[in-house]
């Protein structure tokens, strides 16, 4: 659903209404809990390894700083 707009002030026009609710209604499908349960999974994983590739790239730029202001000119 690319269409959607995630702002909470977004307003939905008549036309948009009537294409989610017919969308819904051709395309019903069962919630599973083990898809819910797998992408929030996911989600954790790929939060984790950003925060993991954050603080490498700290420690990163932590040491080059070390490096070039322990350097006298």
């Amino acid at each position: 659903m690319s269409y959607l707009s995630l702002s909470q002030y977004a307003r939905l026009n008549d036309s948009l209404e009537r294409r989610l609710v017919s969308d819904a209604l051709e395309r019903y499908e069962p919630v599973s809990l083990s898809e819910v349960f797998s992408t929030l999974l996911d989600t954790v994983r790929t939060v984790a390894r950003y925060i993991g590739d954050v603080f490498t790239a700290m420690d990163d730029a932590r040491e080059a700083d070390v490096r070039f202001t322990g350097s006298h000119w």
